[in-house]
């Protein structure tokens, strides 16, 4: 028959492996989520060396054109913010 020290020294072992699997299962989690957020840095960057500021500035017109308000906003948020940050000095 097992002591109570006993128990306890197994239960804590048990709880020991269980903690390792589950910390073993979130690094291949997180090493399978650096992968696909690398790979997905690869292409925003080559898609960024591959695009002239031409195309930049259609998309970003065409945006504005599609999202008046939401551009509008933006564009007073940015300054706002700028004029806070001069103004500090």
């Amino acid at each position: 028959m097992k002591s109570h020290a006993d128990e306890k020294v197994e239960n804590a072992e048990s709880f020991g492996r269980r903690m390792a699997s589950g910390a073993n299962d979130l690094m291949e989690s997180a090493r399978e989520h650096a992968g696909d957020y690398k790979d997905r840095a690869k292409d925003i960057l080559h898609e960024a060396n591959n695009t002239s500021l031409a195309d930049v500035e259609k998309k970003v017109g065409s945006y504005i054109k599609a999202n008046p308000g939401r551009s509008l906003l933006t564009a007073a948020a940015a300054g706002f913010v700028l004029g806070f940050l001069v103004s500090r000095k």
